[in-house]
């Protein structure tokens, strides 16, 4: 799952990681309570009216709102994929997160905007995105694109971090997902041989240490020394 990436990686830095499916059930409030929060991908849109979502999108409208509150700069929240799109629909509404008309996004993209330098290889497994014109909100201090999606990540204060993308997946990875979920990229728009390619095309100087700065570093560099 995306979540086992996550966990890898966050625990090679020495992180606890405490893992709860949030279409299962509620969150505790020992849960909401935690300082450090990591959203990760999932199959269950926004809008869904299922009672997973609609409350696990109460409980991190209160974990955002305290995150941007929090005097002491400690706590953090980053989402990927599916995570970027529920912080997005918390700050403004589910209307937010919007089905374009272009086929599927599989494959590993180039993301501008994240760190001076060089664009960042990462991996791109979604059909919705969050609209453009999100970027307009006044909290937004940084937002990433790729070269066809103005809206591929955002930064508030350090604090909340979002990549529509996967930082924790390699081409390797990728390659395994397209395999696994054939049958639905196909009916989505995009050839087994196409997202092969692209995942080929864009995986190249793909690293490890990115998934380390992108998911791992705001964390630790939050944690009392």
């Amino acid at each position: 799952t995306y979540g086992t990436r996550l966990a890898e990686r966050l625990s090679a830095a020495g992180i606890s990681v405490h893992h709860f499916p949030f279409m299962n059930r509620p969150i505790t409030e020992r849960e909401k309570a935690t300082p450090f929060h990591l959203l990760a991908g999932g199959a269950v849109p926004v809008h869904s009216k299922a009672d997973g979502m609609v409350a696990a999108l109460d409980a991190l409208g209160v974990i955002l709102m305290r995150t941007l509150e929090d005097a002491s700069h400690t706590n953090r929240v980053i989402g990927t994929c599916l995570g970027m799109q529920m912080i997005a629909a918390c700050l403004a509404s589910p209307a937010i997160v919007i089905e374009p008309s272009t086929p599927i996004n599989v494959g590993m993209e180039p993301v501008y905007g994240i760190a001076p330098g060089d664009p960042i290889p990462m991996a791109m497994f979604h059909y919705h995105r969050v609209d453009a014109a999100f970027a307009d909100d006044p909290r937004l201090d940084a937002v990433f694109h790729t070269a066809d999606n103005p809206m591929a990540g955002f930064r508030i204060n350090n604090r909340i971090i979002a990549y529509q993308g996967h930082p924790e997946l390699s081409p390797q990875d990728m390659g395994g997902l397209l395999a696994h979920n054939q049958t639905m990229i196909e009916a989505h728009g995009v050839t087994r041989a196409t997202a092969q390619h692209q995942i080929d095309r864009g995986g190249d100087g793909w690293a490890v240490s990115f998934a380390d700065q992108l998911l791992t570093a705001p964390f630790s560099e939050s944690r009392p020394a």
